[in-house]
């Protein structure tokens, strides 16, 4: 299934190769690329991208965080859902309700549920450090939401980038803000059944427990200090054909692949190590055709 979740805010993209690269493989100079779309003047801050599997519909997510003065009070604009034709045309579908207590959303990464609705990471933690963040459902009626938003998951920290695999809801975490560490991030894993039950009439949402105490909290990765002074954690996050995920860390550059046993527990390997010739990780996505990884 072609998913990915990946952010906007940096326009430079590197590959990671994950066979060897040859002299041969090396890219025509005179393949440039174009700009495909220019977004409406409400929405200045896009985020997050999913294509859904049946259509080719291109969703986007735009949180408009940058909207603010000084990072404080009311954005200039709301977060909203759009879609993106392929002749680079974005219209505006949904505005994103906002949490009570802070009066704002924080709509990034989505994907396409396995129940046809649309599955988004709200980070509320912009706003409100205290586990405000959450997961959105956006109801669907094939390309279309319903104009209903269902709350499936409350407690979070940074909710960051958001992927369906074929048995479980992935999250990322980017501010985990743990006790003695200078940085740290992870991944939720909520299984299918829970996540799609969860928020809806037959079921309450989920409330994780807060400070890293969550056993759907399967992955915990610090964040390492390279001058940069930023210690955001998990970012991005992909799947590959075997089941692999990869993402890394949005303050140190670290990348991770996380593998399953045969019990199906999960294990987090660093195969890029923080700082070394990049000191971020921000979206990632995997492409199948060329067996290459792309990060932001």
């Amino acid at each position: 299934m072609k998913r990915f979740v990946m952010t906007l805010s940096i326009l430079a993209v590197c590959a990671l190769l994950l066979q060897s690269r040859t002299d041969a493989e090396q890219p025509n100079p005179k393949h440039k690329p174009k700009l495909f779309a220019v977004m409406p003047e409400n929405m200045h801050g896009p985020d997050g991208l999913t294509i859904a599997d049946t259509t080719g519909t291109l969703f986007l997510t735009v949180p408009n965080f940058n909207g603010r003065e000084g990072d404080t009070g009311p954005k200039k604009n709301p977060g909203v859902l759009a879609k993106v034709g392929m002749d680079g045309r974005v219209e505006q579908l949904l505005e994103f309700p906002v949490l009570e207590s802070t009066g704002q959303t924080g709509c990034m990464g989505l994907d396409m549920g396995p129940d046809g609705h649309l599955y988004v990471a709200d980070n509320q933690y912009f706003f409100d450090k205290d586990h405000k963040s959450r997961v959105l459902r956006v109801l669907m009626a094939g390309d279309k939401p319903t104009g209903k938003v269902e709350v499936v998951v409350e407690g979070l920290k940074l909710a960051n980038a958001l992927l369906w695999t074929e048995d479980k809801m992935i999250v990322s975490d980017t501010a985990l803000d743990l006790p003695g560490k200078f940085g740290a991030g992870g991944l939720w894993f909520f299984s299918k059944d829970e996540a799609l039950l969860a928020g809806t009439p037959a079921q309450s949402t989920i409330k994780v427990k807060p400070k890293g105490t969550d056993s759907r909290l399967v992955i915990i990765m610090d964040v390492k200090d390279v001058d940069r002074g930023d210690v955001s954690g998990w970012d991005g996050v992909t799947v590959t054909p075997d089941g692999t995920l990869y993402g890394g860390n949005f303050g140190d550059g670290a990348l991770f692949a996380v593998r399953f046993d045969k019990s199906g527990k999960a294990t987090a390997e660093i195969i890029h190590e923080a700082g070394k010739e990049f000191a971020c990780c921000d979206g990632v996505f995997y492409d199948k055709m060329t067996d290459r990884i792309y990060l932001n």
